[in-house]
């Protein structure tokens, strides 16, 4: 293919730009709402032109239609406009700046991070724009909704017991542009090892129940067994199971809990689905005989009875002697 000077010309001069744009517009300077942007389609003077990102994190481009920027970089909103003006503008050469960031909130511990600001931001009305933090809900998160406060030209203010404004429905203080919202930890940590979706520290109030360190860290597995958990506590190891007092009672500082994966046995002889069962809260003969679909028929249980309580003794057994040596590593 032959490349006509002046189109070469112009492929060269986009590549430049292109490289400049990339430098001077890192990946972590992330786009927001409120941000002002300059949009350069070069050889196309009159589509290029200043926009403003919506509430929404979108612009409104011509041609383009509404775009989706927030969270991206200069270079992401460079790339798919070039994508979507392509369609209509031959060799489409687009370079995007950042040339005026809107007013935003900073976020320490929780989430962390930053949240755009609007005028009329109070502290509730920012913090109901966090729905999650990790794994779980704010309410249920590490963070303390007791004790968030605010940092203000280098000032501490508060703290806020958000708790008690959503209940009385109250706003909290009116905010401003770079004040910074503080969350700390829960008091109580407790540790969570074993058959979880994120092994790991969970933090507690004082008044929280033990379940809600499970919860925190994402829930049990599919196979986690719960009628037989370990907890070590001030030195001592004693087993548990859900609904016992001690775990819907309130954690203590320093607690372990590891969620064992359940026992998984062979039930065989006159049952509906004979084969491999998984035991999760009941390692008794009869909670296998009926995970196992029960007794196929009552002559065939009289049949087997004696073949199926030794051939389950024996692997109830065996999957025992596993599951503890498992625990002692």
């Amino acid at each position: 293919m032959v490349v006509r000077p002046r189109r070469l010309k112009y492929a060269i001069v986009s590549l430049l730009f292109a490289g400049l744009a990339a430098l001077a517009a890192p990946a972590s300077a992330s786009i927001h709402a409120g941000d002002v942007l300059e949009v350069q389609v070069y050889n196309h003077p009159e589509l290029s032109k200043k926009v403003s990102v919506d509430s929404a994190g979108q612009i409104s481009y011509p041609l383009a239609g509404l775009v989706q920027v927030s969270g991206l970089d200069a270079n992401l909103v460079a790339a798919r406009l070039s994508t979507l003006l392509g369609r209509y503008v031959r060799e489409a050469s687009v370079d995007v700046q950042v040339v005026g960031e809107g007013a935003s909130l900073n976020v320490a511990g929780g989430p962390g991070g930053k949240l755009a600001y609007t005028p009329g931001e109070t502290l509730m009305t920012a913090i109901g724009g966090i729905k999650t933090i990790g794994e779980a809900q704010i309410e249920r998160s590490r963070v303390d909704l007791t004790r968030v406060s605010l940092e203000r030209d280098g000032s501490r203010i508060g703290a806020f017991d958000v708790t008690k404004l959503s209940a009385s429905g109250e706003s909290g203080p009116a905010l401003r542009p770079g004040d910074t919202i503080v969350f700390v930890d829960k008091p109580i940590a407790v540790q969570v090892e074993g058959a979880v979706a994120h092994p790991g520290f969970a933090h507690l109030a004082r008044s929280e129940p033990l379940a809600d360190a499970i919860a925190q860290v994402g829930g049990t597995l599919p196979t986690a067994g719960t009628g037989s958990l370990t907890l070590m506590r001030g030195g001592q190891r004693t087993s548990i199971a859900e609904g016992d007092l001690v775990f819907t009672s309130p954690a203590q500082p320093g607690d372990v809990m590891v969620i064992p994966v359940a026992p998984r046995v062979t039930v065989a002889g006159s049952v509906a689905n004979p084969g491999i069962v998984t035991l999760k809260s009941n390692f008794s003969l009869v909670s296998a005989l009926y995970t196992a679909g029960g007794p196929a028929s009552a002559a065939g249980a009289a049949l087997g009875r004696r073949t199926l309580a030794r051939a389950f003794a024996i692997n109830v057994r065996r999957h025992r002697e596993r599951f503890s040596a498992g625990k002692n590593r």
